[in-house]
């Protein structure tokens, strides 16, 4: 599962972004729950990143595009200006009725990843 999903989230190999989740705050405004320390590696990702992703001991944000301008795969990050009230039903729904190629992740901040994934990488 590993080996697929690192082939499923290749893109920018010599960066990426990082948000450590165990010092988490609440923005008093929006409700969005969200890390205090975040930002760009600047070096490499590895396979022990993916796997530290995946067993939860940190996050990680791969940026699809490839340094020739390729992508394997796209993300929407949707976020609420008011996270009491954000109700991930009506995308849901619009996914369903345009039956739309994507695939719903609720993200950590409480908002909605959609993934789209390509079977051949294409230009951005």
């Amino acid at each position: 599962m590993e080996r697929k999903f690192i082939e499923y989230f290749s893109g920018l190999q010599r960066n990426y972004g990082f948000a450590d989740l165990s010092e988490m705050m609440i923005d008093p405004q929006t409700g969005k729950n969200q890390p205090k320390k975040y930002g760009w590696t600047h070096r490499q990702i590895t396979d022990q990143d993916y796997t530290d992703h995946l067993s939860g001991k940190k996050s990680i944000g791969i940026q699809p595009c490839d340094d020739d301008g390729m992508a394997r795969f796209g993300a929407i990050d949707i976020d609420s200006k008011d996270y009491k009230d954000f109700s991930v039903k009506k995308y849901l729904d619009i996914i369903k009725i345009y039956d739309l190629p994507l695939i719903p992740v609720k993200s950590k901040s409480g908002g909605l990843h959609l993934y789209l994934f390509l079977k051949e990488p294409v230009k951005h």
